[in-house]
Protein backbone atom coordinates (compact mmCIF):
# COMPACT_ATOMS: atom_id res chain seq x y z
CA UNK A 1 0.00 0.00 0.00
CA UNK A 2 1.12 3.58 -0.60
CA UNK A 3 1.88 5.52 2.59
CA UNK A 4 0.44 8.98 3.18
CA UNK A 5 -2.41 8.65 0.71
CA UNK A 6 -5.20 9.68 3.11
CA UNK A 7 -3.51 13.00 3.94
CA UNK A 8 -3.09 14.01 0.30
CA UNK A 9 -6.32 12.95 -1.38
CA UNK A 10 -8.55 15.75 -2.63
CA UNK A 11 -11.91 16.03 -0.93
CA UNK A 12 -14.96 18.17 -1.61
CA UNK A 13 -16.78 18.77 -4.84
CA UNK A 14 -14.48 16.72 -7.08
CA UNK A 15 -14.96 13.63 -4.90
CA UNK A 16 -18.74 14.12 -4.80
CA UNK A 17 -18.83 14.28 -8.60
CA UNK A 18 -16.86 11.03 -8.87
CA UNK A 19 -19.26 9.30 -6.46
CA UNK A 20 -22.28 10.47 -8.41
CA UNK A 21 -20.75 9.15 -11.63
CA UNK A 22 -19.93 5.82 -10.00
CA UNK A 23 -23.53 5.47 -8.79
CA UNK A 24 -24.82 6.19 -12.30
CA UNK A 25 -22.44 3.62 -13.71
CA UNK A 26 -23.45 0.92 -11.26
CA UNK A 27 -27.09 1.52 -12.20
CA UNK A 28 -26.13 1.14 -15.85
CA UNK A 29 -24.38 -2.15 -15.16
CA UNK A 30 -27.61 -3.52 -13.76
CA UNK A 31 -29.31 -3.00 -17.13
CA UNK A 32 -26.64 -3.17 -19.83
CA UNK A 33 -27.25 -2.09 -23.39
CA UNK A 34 -26.71 -4.18 -26.48
CA UNK A 35 -23.68 -2.51 -28.05
CA UNK A 36 -20.20 -3.97 -27.86
CA UNK A 37 -21.19 -7.59 -28.34
CA UNK A 38 -22.99 -10.16 -26.22
CA UNK A 39 -23.17 -9.31 -22.54
CA UNK A 40 -22.98 -5.53 -22.47
CA UNK A 41 -22.66 -2.15 -24.07
CA UNK A 42 -20.01 0.54 -24.03
CA UNK A 43 -20.63 1.04 -20.30
CA UNK A 44 -19.62 -2.60 -19.80
CA UNK A 45 -16.05 -2.51 -21.12
CA UNK A 46 -13.23 -4.18 -19.15
CA UNK A 47 -12.95 -1.04 -17.06
CA UNK A 48 -11.59 -2.17 -13.68
CA UNK A 49 -9.45 0.61 -12.29
CA UNK A 50 -10.99 3.32 -14.44
CA UNK A 51 -13.26 5.20 -12.01
CA UNK A 52 -13.59 6.84 -9.55
CA UNK A 53 -10.27 8.68 -9.69
CA UNK A 54 -9.45 11.23 -7.01
CA UNK A 55 -6.90 13.89 -7.86
CA UNK A 56 -4.00 14.25 -5.43
CA UNK A 57 -3.40 17.78 -4.11
CA UNK A 58 0.36 17.83 -4.72
CA UNK A 59 1.77 17.15 -8.16
CA UNK A 60 3.93 14.09 -8.64
CA UNK A 61 6.62 16.15 -10.39
CA UNK A 62 6.75 19.94 -10.63
CA UNK A 63 8.14 21.82 -13.61
CA UNK A 64 11.08 24.14 -13.08
CA UNK A 65 10.97 27.73 -14.39
CA UNK A 66 10.96 27.76 -18.18
CA UNK A 67 9.90 24.09 -18.45
CA UNK A 68 6.82 22.23 -19.56
CA UNK A 69 6.50 18.60 -18.46
CA UNK A 70 4.43 16.51 -20.86
CA UNK A 71 3.56 13.00 -22.04
CA UNK A 72 4.37 10.82 -18.99
CA UNK A 73 4.85 7.04 -19.31
CA UNK A 74 4.81 4.89 -16.16
CA UNK A 75 6.45 1.47 -15.74
CA UNK A 76 6.41 -0.72 -12.64
CA UNK A 77 9.76 -2.35 -11.85
CA UNK A 78 10.69 -4.12 -8.59
CA UNK A 79 7.77 -2.54 -6.75
CA UNK A 80 8.75 1.02 -7.74
CA UNK A 81 7.28 3.30 -10.40
CA UNK A 82 9.64 4.60 -13.08
CA UNK A 83 8.05 7.66 -14.69
CA UNK A 84 9.43 8.82 -18.04
CA UNK A 85 8.32 12.21 -19.35
CA UNK A 86 9.11 14.94 -21.86
CA UNK A 87 10.81 18.10 -20.64
CA UNK A 88 10.24 20.93 -23.10
CA UNK A 89 11.87 24.35 -22.99
CA UNK A 90 11.81 27.26 -25.44
CA UNK A 91 14.71 25.79 -27.43
CA UNK A 92 14.71 21.99 -26.99
CA UNK A 93 13.04 18.86 -25.72
CA UNK A 94 14.43 15.86 -23.86
CA UNK A 95 13.23 12.77 -22.00
CA UNK A 96 13.80 12.52 -18.26
CA UNK A 97 13.11 9.71 -15.79
CA UNK A 98 12.29 9.71 -12.08
CA UNK A 99 11.60 6.79 -9.73
CA UNK A 100 9.32 6.73 -6.70
CA UNK A 101 6.32 5.21 -4.96
CA UNK A 102 3.85 6.67 -7.45
CA UNK A 103 2.93 9.77 -5.45
CA UNK A 104 6.41 11.14 -4.72
CA UNK A 105 9.45 10.76 -6.95
CA UNK A 106 13.18 11.10 -6.50
CA UNK A 107 15.62 13.17 -8.54
CA UNK A 108 15.32 13.31 -12.30
CA UNK A 109 17.88 11.86 -14.68
CA UNK A 110 18.04 12.55 -18.40
CA UNK A 111 17.49 9.51 -20.63
CA UNK A 112 17.55 11.01 -24.13
CA UNK A 113 18.18 14.44 -25.64
CA UNK A 114 16.36 15.93 -28.62
CA UNK A 115 13.29 13.71 -28.20
CA UNK A 116 9.85 13.79 -26.62
CA UNK A 117 6.63 11.91 -25.87
CA UNK A 118 8.22 8.72 -24.45
CA UNK A 119 6.54 5.34 -24.06
CA UNK A 120 8.39 2.50 -22.29
CA UNK A 121 7.53 -1.18 -21.97
CA UNK A 122 9.57 -4.18 -20.78
CA UNK A 123 9.60 -7.31 -22.95
CA UNK A 124 11.58 -10.40 -21.90
CA UNK A 125 13.96 -8.40 -19.71
CA UNK A 126 14.56 -5.63 -22.24
CA UNK A 127 13.19 -2.07 -21.97
CA UNK A 128 11.81 -0.71 -25.25
CA UNK A 129 11.55 3.07 -25.57
CA UNK A 130 9.60 4.72 -28.38
CA UNK A 131 9.61 8.48 -28.75
CA UNK A 132 8.74 11.40 -31.00
CA UNK A 133 11.16 13.28 -33.26
CA UNK A 134 10.68 15.50 -36.31
CA UNK A 135 11.50 12.61 -38.64
CA UNK A 136 8.91 10.30 -37.06
CA UNK A 137 8.85 7.79 -34.23
CA UNK A 138 12.16 6.49 -32.92
CA UNK A 139 13.03 3.41 -30.90
CA UNK A 140 15.71 2.23 -28.50
CA UNK A 141 16.43 -0.63 -26.10
CA UNK A 142 18.03 -0.87 -22.68
CA UNK A 143 18.98 -3.50 -20.11
CA UNK A 144 18.45 -1.14 -17.15
CA UNK A 145 15.82 1.35 -18.34
CA UNK A 146 18.30 4.23 -18.08
CA UNK A 147 20.94 3.91 -20.81
CA UNK A 148 19.29 3.23 -24.18
CA UNK A 149 20.83 2.16 -27.46
CA UNK A 150 18.91 4.14 -30.07
CA UNK A 151 18.14 2.76 -33.53
CA UNK A 152 19.72 4.73 -36.35
CA UNK A 153 16.46 5.13 -38.31
CA UNK A 154 12.88 5.80 -37.16
CA UNK A 155 10.66 2.76 -36.90
CA UNK A 156 7.79 4.79 -38.38
CA UNK A 157 8.35 7.83 -40.58
CA UNK A 158 5.92 10.62 -41.26
CA UNK A 159 5.19 14.27 -40.70
CA UNK A 160 2.75 15.12 -37.97
CA UNK A 161 2.84 11.75 -36.20
CA UNK A 162 3.77 11.39 -32.54
CA UNK A 163 2.80 10.49 -28.98
CA UNK A 164 3.57 6.79 -29.58
CA UNK A 165 2.49 3.86 -27.42
CA UNK A 166 4.09 0.45 -27.98
CA UNK A 167 2.29 -2.82 -27.21
CA UNK A 168 3.84 -6.32 -27.36
CA UNK A 169 1.56 -9.16 -28.48
CA UNK A 170 2.17 -12.82 -29.25
CA UNK A 171 2.49 -11.94 -32.95
CA UNK A 172 4.83 -8.97 -32.56
CA UNK A 173 4.29 -5.30 -31.80
CA UNK A 174 1.54 -2.72 -32.27
CA UNK A 175 2.46 0.96 -32.38
CA UNK A 176 -0.36 3.37 -31.54
CA UNK A 177 0.15 7.06 -32.24
CA UNK A 178 -1.61 10.31 -32.98
CA UNK A 179 -1.83 11.93 -36.41
CA UNK A 180 -2.17 15.67 -36.06
CA UNK A 181 -3.57 16.35 -39.53
CA UNK A 182 -6.63 14.20 -38.85
CA UNK A 183 -6.76 14.69 -35.05
CA UNK A 184 -7.18 10.90 -34.78
CA UNK A 185 -5.38 7.86 -33.35
CA UNK A 186 -3.79 5.25 -35.63
CA UNK A 187 -2.02 1.90 -35.25
CA UNK A 188 0.81 0.27 -37.22
CA UNK A 189 1.65 -3.42 -36.74
CA UNK A 190 4.83 -5.46 -37.14
CA UNK A 191 6.43 -8.77 -36.30
CA UNK A 192 9.22 -9.02 -33.74
CA UNK A 193 11.55 -7.19 -36.16
CA UNK A 194 9.82 -3.84 -35.55
CA UNK A 195 9.30 -3.36 -39.30
CA UNK A 196 5.99 -1.51 -39.23
CA UNK A 197 3.54 -1.52 -42.12
CA UNK A 198 1.15 1.25 -43.09
CA UNK A 199 -0.94 2.61 -40.23
CA UNK A 200 -4.72 2.52 -40.01
CA UNK A 201 -7.15 4.65 -38.01
CA UNK A 202 -8.54 3.12 -34.81
CA UNK A 203 -10.22 6.08 -33.05
CA UNK A 204 -11.56 9.27 -34.60
CA UNK A 205 -12.93 12.39 -32.88
CA UNK A 206 -16.64 12.86 -32.51
CA UNK A 207 -17.84 9.48 -33.80
CA UNK A 208 -19.57 6.37 -32.39
CA UNK A 209 -20.30 7.69 -28.89
CA UNK A 210 -23.01 6.04 -26.77
CA UNK A 211 -24.60 6.71 -23.41
CA UNK A 212 -25.19 4.37 -20.50
CA UNK A 213 -28.49 3.30 -22.10
CA UNK A 214 -26.64 2.04 -25.18
CA UNK A 215 -28.10 4.74 -27.41
CA UNK A 216 -26.20 7.36 -29.48
CA UNK A 217 -24.87 10.34 -27.58
CA UNK A 218 -23.03 13.51 -28.57
CA UNK A 219 -19.28 13.04 -28.23
CA UNK A 220 -17.41 15.02 -25.57
CA UNK A 221 -14.21 14.64 -27.66
CA UNK A 222 -15.58 16.01 -30.93
CA UNK A 223 -12.52 18.09 -31.89
CA UNK A 224 -9.62 15.64 -31.47
CA UNK A 225 -8.38 12.41 -29.89
CA UNK A 226 -4.66 12.30 -29.17
CA UNK A 227 -1.85 10.97 -26.95
CA UNK A 228 -2.97 7.34 -26.63
CA UNK A 229 -1.62 4.92 -24.06
CA UNK A 230 -2.59 1.34 -24.92
CA UNK A 231 -1.93 -1.64 -22.67
CA UNK A 232 -2.66 -5.32 -23.18
CA UNK A 233 -4.72 -6.76 -20.31
CA UNK A 234 -6.40 -10.03 -19.38
CA UNK A 235 -9.97 -9.93 -18.08
CA UNK A 236 -11.33 -12.05 -15.23
CA UNK A 237 -12.58 -14.63 -17.73
CA UNK A 238 -9.16 -14.93 -19.39
CA UNK A 239 -9.77 -12.88 -22.54
CA UNK A 240 -7.00 -10.59 -23.78
CA UNK A 241 -8.12 -7.03 -24.50
CA UNK A 242 -6.52 -3.72 -25.37
CA UNK A 243 -7.24 -0.85 -22.96
CA UNK A 244 -6.67 2.65 -24.28
CA UNK A 245 -6.49 5.90 -22.36
CA UNK A 246 -6.24 9.05 -24.44
CA UNK A 247 -6.61 12.82 -24.53
CA UNK A 248 -9.95 13.98 -25.87
CA UNK A 249 -10.71 17.58 -26.74
CA UNK A 250 -14.03 19.27 -27.31
CA UNK A 251 -15.59 22.67 -26.85
CA UNK A 252 -15.34 22.34 -23.06
CA UNK A 253 -11.57 21.74 -23.17
CA UNK A 254 -9.51 18.58 -22.88
CA UNK A 255 -9.92 15.54 -20.65
CA UNK A 256 -8.98 11.88 -20.37
CA UNK A 257 -11.00 9.21 -22.12
CA UNK A 258 -11.04 5.41 -22.01
CA UNK A 259 -11.76 2.91 -24.78
CA UNK A 260 -11.22 -0.84 -25.18
CA UNK A 261 -11.04 -3.46 -27.91
CA UNK A 262 -10.56 -7.14 -28.35
CA UNK A 263 -7.37 -8.06 -30.21
CA UNK A 264 -8.02 -7.24 -33.85
CA UNK A 265 -11.36 -5.61 -33.03
CA UNK A 266 -12.69 -2.07 -32.98
CA UNK A 267 -12.18 0.28 -30.05
CA UNK A 268 -15.33 1.22 -28.15
CA UNK A 269 -15.49 4.31 -25.95
CA UNK A 270 -16.52 4.10 -22.30
CA UNK A 271 -20.00 5.50 -21.75
CA UNK A 272 -19.03 7.79 -18.86
CA UNK A 273 -16.02 9.53 -20.42
CA UNK A 274 -14.16 11.63 -19.47
CA UNK A 275 -12.87 9.59 -16.53
CA UNK A 276 -11.33 12.46 -14.54
CA UNK A 277 -13.57 15.40 -13.74
CA UNK A 278 -12.23 18.67 -15.12
CA UNK A 279 -11.59 21.30 -12.48
CA UNK A 280 -9.46 24.38 -13.10
CA UNK A 281 -7.04 22.72 -15.55
CA UNK A 282 -7.18 20.49 -18.60
CA UNK A 283 -5.91 16.94 -18.17
CA UNK A 284 -3.84 15.52 -21.03
CA UNK A 285 -1.56 12.60 -22.01
CA UNK A 286 -2.53 9.90 -19.48
CA UNK A 287 -0.50 6.95 -18.25
CA UNK A 288 -2.01 4.35 -15.96
CA UNK A 289 -0.94 1.27 -14.01
CA UNK A 290 -1.88 -0.92 -11.07
CA UNK A 291 0.23 -0.82 -7.90
CA UNK A 292 -0.86 -3.56 -5.47
CA UNK A 293 -4.63 -3.07 -5.10
CA UNK A 294 -4.72 0.54 -6.29
CA UNK A 295 -4.71 2.11 -9.73
CA UNK A 296 -2.68 5.25 -10.35
CA UNK A 297 -3.17 7.71 -13.20
CA UNK A 298 -0.61 10.34 -14.17
CA UNK A 299 -1.23 13.09 -16.70
CA UNK A 300 0.13 16.38 -17.98
CA UNK A 301 -1.28 19.59 -16.60
CA UNK A 302 -0.15 23.18 -16.26
CA UNK A 303 2.89 23.24 -14.01
CA UNK A 304 3.92 19.60 -14.09
CA UNK A 305 2.81 15.96 -13.94
CA UNK A 306 -0.28 15.36 -11.80
CA UNK A 307 -1.50 12.09 -10.26
CA UNK A 308 -4.93 10.69 -9.40
CA UNK A 309 -5.72 7.50 -7.50
CA UNK A 310 -8.45 4.86 -7.62
CA UNK A 311 -8.69 2.69 -4.48
CA UNK A 312 -11.73 0.68 -5.48
CA UNK A 313 -10.70 -0.73 -8.86
CA UNK A 314 -14.36 -1.19 -9.71
CA UNK A 315 -16.79 -1.89 -11.27
CA UNK A 316 -16.25 -4.33 -14.14
CA UNK A 317 -13.86 -6.56 -16.06
CA UNK A 318 -16.50 -7.76 -18.50
CA UNK A 319 -16.49 -7.10 -22.23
Amino acid sequence: MIEGQSETMRSGEGTHRSRRRLCALLQALASCGTLGGEGGGSENLPNRGIIPYTRIEARAIDALPGERLREPSAVLRDGRVALYFEVRTASAARIDRAVGDGLAFGPRETVLEDAGAPSVIWVEGVAHLVFERKSGIGHGTSADGIVFEIDRDPILRGAGIGAPSLVATEEGFELYHQVRTSSAIFVARSGRNLAFADASEVLAPGTMCTGTDGGPEACWDGESVQAPEVRLATTANGRQVLRMMYTGRGRAGSGIGFAAAELGGDFVRFATNPIVDAEDVDEEAPTNLRLEDRYLLWFSETGGIAVAIDDAGLPSERF
